[in-house]
């Protein structure tokens, strides 16, 4: 069944009207016409099974028909904070922890950062991968998509944390001693996770100082050199199956 998110959505409506990009979709991509079902949401945890009524390029209204109860939420809710990549790996990272039901998403700039956002940008950016999480939640069946917050630097990051007693983490290639499994395993009743990985150039001591000062645990995931997109991804699959609902079978 099709998905779609609509801005105006509310418990009690009959009728909903979508607009903008996804009419657009909903006709000249999918060619979808009057009588189709469709599953709208607001990207809230509110999802309606619904009928087209009326379809053209620029508005489309819909019937709603029946609430839909929201897919069980993962246990854990987990803050991923990523340094900004190059375009493409930024995206991929995006979409695929999307899938695996990350929460929330933080890019920020620290000293070895390749791509920093001139501050014209940072708005541009944001809306971009906003737009990749929505398409992400839509293809996973997420109700709610990943939150994309705007892009800071990695002392904001450090002090938005550093009071909160959580599960804090920060990946570092240097480490030897805390790996990422006995973390996991001695925290299974922790329900928020947050994880710090840096960028291409990683992180350097002073930081990995400072992050230790906020309450953040360097730890390892092995021998290997994880790429930025890969080792978020790595996270949270693990964090998922760890603490989470990756592997979870839902009684039916």
């Amino acid at each position: 069944m099709r998905r779609f998110f609509v801005d105006n959505l509310d418990k009690g409506m009959q009728t909903c009207s979508i607009k903008g990009q996804e009419a657009r979709h909903i006709v000249k991509v999918l060619r979808m016409r009057q009588g189709d079902k469709v599953i709208l949401m607001d990207g809230k945890g509110l999802a309606y099974m619904a009928s087209l009524i009326e379809v053209s390029p620029h508005e489309i209204k819909a019937r709603l028909e029946s609430a839909l109860d929201a897919p069980p939420h993962s246990s854990v809710e987990i803050h991923l904070c990523q340094a900004i990549l190059k375009s493409k790996p930024m995206d991929y990272l995006i979409q695929k922890t999307t899938e695996l039901g990350v929460d929330y998403i933080y890019p920020f700039n620290s000293k070895y950062s390749t791509i920093k956002l001139e501050q014209d940008r940072v708005r541009h950016k944001t809306t971009h991968w906003h737009k990749i999480s929505l398409a992400a939640a839509k293809q996973s069946g997420r109700f709610i998509p990943a939150v994309i917050e705007k892009p800071c630097s990695f002392n904001e990051l450090l002090e938005k944390w550093s009071s909160q007693d959580i599960v804090k983490i920060i990946l570092w290639e240097k480490e030897i001693k805390q790996d990422f499994k006995t973390i996991l395993k001695s925290s299974k009743n922790a329900s928020r996770l947050v994880g710090l990985i840096g960028p291409e150039g990683g992180f350097d001591h002073n930081e990995i100082k400072l992050a230790k000062d906020a309450g953040f645990i360097p730890i390892s995931m092995g021998s290997r050199i994880l790429r930025g997109e890969t080792a978020g991804i790595a996270l949270v699959t693990l964090a998922q199956y760890e603490l989470g609902d990756l592997g979870f079978i839902i009684q039916r």
